[in-house]
């Protein structure tokens, strides 16, 4: 097998790369985390290597530079994919290319097969085993399989003698796995139609799992969308139980640290764009931002009521299915959606369900579920009222203003915010008195 050489320093990046490099690919690799290594490995398997994937820089080293330029002096012509910015010798070659986050495997398996002249026909072509192996600890990131595992035991090496592992709905605890390996049993087997379904479930908990802190702007955008997707299918499937509410609590704590990084709302927003997030990620980001900031400007907030903002932006729309859905604020925008019957009965009911999975979360912050019902301004949490009770609560109109402007600040996207248009559209959307406050403290956010 032709292998793939990694130059990555971050281990759980690592680990993740290169499940799908030799599952996607049939790629070898041959991971490495520095430069000095890198090169002695380059010097040694330069046969066998089809393609090198590394970070540009490492700890400060331009290990990019640095490796074409010693594989130039050598002639040595081995396709080169950069993680990361590339200086402009680099992207002049015609053996390199450069994409800015790696953790979007889609685009990285992609890249990888362009570079490295390999076909989709070679791709789908794959000569693959009836049973597919796989390192048997990738298993230990998640809690049940999608598919049958399999495994043999040592010795044994016919096709009649694989026994299934775990199933659908079976449990993958620590204890298990750990029994399994110390027994032998150092891989687990997929029957090879299932391969992709498994590594692409094993891969979104991997990603949903990362250390944020250990990645870069582009990174966490990029990580944070398929966490928040993967926590909002498991709630959709399975409703509250250990695992998805432990997912919920990290992605929660990685939002919040995100969006306390970004010193503008422009700023933010330009790094959503850039890495095509959707628009339910942007939603749960931007509306972060700006409910964070007008409850600093409320002169009865406390410091509970940040934790209970940020729980609802993450929650409020957790069974919503699409973009399509989650654009929808208004009765008129609801009236006139193109949805099934049963997309319109979801988005109807949508915060009131959301409330009640809220409510029975456990240490949920208090009153939380009855700022997700309230949060299209229904009492009840059903539908998109055009007018809005005397008995909405003060948090709860916060909410809705904030969701308003965020809404039309994603509309804007690259373009100029505009903000006496959008302060206009406020202003008619709410008129009465109560929410002229919320609606001037907006005007303080630094775009």
């Amino acid at each position: 097998m032709a292998s793939i050489l990694l130059v990555e320093n971050n281990k759980e990046l690592e680990k993740l790369y290169n499940l799908n490099f030799r599952v996607y690919l049939g790629l070898d690799p041959l991971p490495t985390s520095g430069l000095e290594a890198a090169f002695d490995q380059i010097l040694k398997e330069n046969n066998k290597i089809k393609l090198i994937v590394t970070k540009a820089e490492i700890e400060g080293q331009k290990v990019a530079q640095t490796l074409y330029e010693k594989m130039k002096n050598e002639n040595l012509k081995i396709p080169l994919l950069v993680i990361g910015e590339t200086e402009k010798e680099i992207e002049s070659d015609s053996l390199t290319l450069s994409m800015s986050v790696g953790v979007d495997l889609k685009t990285l398996i992609r890249n990888c097969a362009q570079v490295a002249n390999i076909t989709a026909a070679e791709m789908v072509g794959l000569d693959v085993p009836n049973y597919f192996p796989i390192p048997s600890h990738y298993l230990g990131n998640i809690k049940s399989p999608i598919c049958r595992t399999f495994f043999l035991e040592p010795g044994a090496d016919n096709e009649e003698e694989y026994q299934t592992l775990f199933s659908p709905g079976d449990e993958i605890t620590d204890e298990k796995l750990k029994n399994y390996i110390s027994m032998g049993v150092q891989e687990v087997f997929i029957q090879k139609n299932d391969r992709l379904k498994l590594v692409n479930q094993i891969s979104n908990e991997m990603i949903s799992e990362l250390s944020f802190e250990k990645l870069n702007a582009n990174e966490r955008a990029v990580a944070g969308e398929v966490q928040v997707n993967t926590v909002h299918d498991k709630f959709r499937e399975m409703g509250i139980t250990k695992e998805t509410v432990n997912s919920a609590k990290k992605a929660m704590r990685d939002i919040a640290k995100d969006v306390k990084k970004n010193k503008t709302l422009k700023s933010m927003l330009k790094n959503l764009l850039s890495n095509k997030a959707s628009y339910l990620y942007k939603h749960i980001q931007v509306l972060s931002y700006v409910s964070l900031h007008l409850i600093k400007h409320a002169d009865w907030a406390k410091k509970e009521h940040e934790e209970k903002l940020m729980f609802a932006c993450f929650f409020h729309d957790i069974l919503l299915k699409n973009d399509e859905q989650a654009k929808i604020c208004t009765k008129d925008e609801f009236d006139k959606a193109d949805l099934t019957y049963e997309g319109k009965e979801t988005l109807k009911h949508h915060a009131l369900r959301a409330s009640e999975l809220a409510r029975v979360f456990p240490k949920a912050p208090a009153g939380v579920d009855l700022l997700i019902r309230q949060h299209h301004g229904a009492l009840n949490g059903v539908g998109f009222p055009d007018n809005f009770s005397p008995n909405l609560s003060p948090l709860s109109l916060n909410f809705m203003v904030a969701e308003a402007y965020t809404d039309k600040v994603i509309e804007a996207g690259d373009g100029k915010i505009h903000k006496p248009l959008i302060f206009s559209y406020l202003n008619r959307r709410f008129p009465t008195n109560r929410f002229k406050k919320i609606i001037d403290a907006l005007d303080k956010i630094i775009l």
